[in-house]
C-alpha cells in the first residue's frame, strides 16, 4: 500500500490574508486596495498560496474572481479560526484587567513567615479571587522570565525592564533566648561575642553586606549551629544554642527572643521589584500596592 506523502508545513501563512481579501471584495484589484498593495503582487501572493496547498482555490469568470469548492472550504476554515483567534485574545485581554488569578510572589524567609504571610490574610479578605504563590530561597525567582510578578529583596536590580520601589530601610540586630543569656551572660559591644555560642545562616555567606558578621563567626572558632534556613535559626535561638543575627523585627514578631542592645555596623535598605510587563495585571498592582501601603504602616519596625 503506498505511503500517504507528509505534507510540510506552510511556508508564510499571510498569503492566506491576501486570499481572504480575494474572497471578500471579488477581484485582485479590489483586495490590492483594501490590503494597500498592487493587484500584480495580489495576484502572485493568491498564486504562491494556492502552489502550497496543491490546490486552486479561485475560477476567474467575467464579472469576477469565484472560490472553487476547495476556496470556499478555506474561508470557511479561515472564518472559524479567526473567530476562536478573536475569543483568546479577548479572553487574554480581560485577564490582565481582573481582579483574580495567580500572583508569584518571592520573598525571603525570614520575612515571609514573620511579616508577609500574616499580612496577607487582610490581604485575601479583600481580594478573595486573588490565588498568592509565595516562594522563598537564597535567590529571588527570575523576574525577566515571568518566573516571579513581585520580588523583596535588598539588592536593588539593575536591569531597566524592572522596577524598584524602595519600601524603606530593613535594620538588622542580634538575638538569644532568655536561657542562654542566663548561662552565659549578656555581652553589651560586639568585641564582647567572643567565646560566645554563636548560629550562622548560611544565606549571609551569599552578600558582602554580611561579611562582618562572618569575621565574628570565624573568630569564635566557627558557629554553634548552622543551618541555610531562617526558621531553623530562630528555632535553635529559642532551644538556647546561642546568638544569632536577624531582622530587627523579630522583637516584635517573635516574643520569646531577647534582643541585645548591641549596635551593629549596618543596616540595608529594602526594595520591592516587578517587570514593568506584570505590572499592566491588575492583580500583580493590587498585591504591589497593598504590600507598599503595609510597609510603609509598619515602617518602625525595620529600622534597627
Amino acid at each position: 500500500m503506498a505511503q500517504a506523502r507528509k505534507r510540510r508545513p506552510m511556508r508564510d501563512w499571510n498569503d492566506l490574508q491576501f486570499v481572504l481579501a480575494v474572497a471578500q471584495s471579488g477581484s485582485f484589484h479590489h483586495a490590492a486596495e483594501k490590503m494597500g498593495a498592487h493587484a500584480t503582487t495580489v495576484a502572485r501572493r493568491v498564486q504562491e498560496f494556492e502552489r502550497e496547498l496543491n490546490a486552486k482555490l479561485f475560477v476567474r469568470r467575467a464579472h469576477g474572481m469565484t472560490l472553487t469548492t476547495a476556496g470556499k472550504a478555506l474561508v470557511a476554515k479561515a472564518n472559524e479560526m479567526e473567530a476562536v483567534v478573536s475569543a483568546v485574545t479577548n479572553d487574554i485581554a480581560g485577564m490582565d484587567g481582573q481582579l483574580a488569578g495567580v500572583v508569584r510572589l518571592y520573598v525571603s524567609e525570614g520575612l515571609g513567615t514573620h511579616w508577609v504571610t500574616p499580612i496577607l490574610g487582610d490581604f485575601h479578605r479583600q481580594y478573595p479571587d486573588i490565588a498568592l504563590d509565595v516562594v522563598t530561597g537564597s535567590h529571588a525567582g527570575n523576574l525577566l522570565t515571568e518566573e516571579t510578578d513581585i520580588s523583596i529583596t535588598i539588592v536593588r536590580p539593575t536591569d531597566p525592564r524592572l522596577v524598584a520601589f524602595r519600601l524603606g530601610m530593613l535594620g538588622f540586630s542580634l538575638f538569644a533566648s532568655r536561657e542562654y543569656l542566663r548561662r552565659s551572660g549578656v555581652p553589651a559591644a560586639i568585641d564582647e561575642l567572643a567565646g560566645h555560642n554563636l548560629i550562622y545562616q548560611a544565606i549571609h555567606h551569599t552578600d558582602q553586606l554580611f561579611n562582618w558578621w562572618q569575621g565574628i563567626v570565624d573568630a569564635s572558632d566557627g558557629p554553634t549551629f548552622k543551618t541555610n534556613s531562617a526558621n531553623f535559626a530562630v528555632a535553635a535561638t529559642q532551644t538556647g544554642f546561642g546568638i544569632a543575627l536577624g531582622p530587627s523585627f523579630y522583637r516584635k514578631a517573635i516574643f520569646d527572643l531577647v534582643r541585645l542592645e548591641i549596635e551593629l555596623p549596618f543596616d540595608t535598605e529594602l526594595w520591592m521589584v516587578s517587570h514593568e510587563e506584570t505590572n499592566r495585571s491588575a492583580r500583580v498592582r493590587a498585591v504591589g500596592d497593598f504590600l507598599k501601603a503595609r510597609f510603609a504602616q509598619d515602617r518602625l519596625w525595620w529600622q534597627g
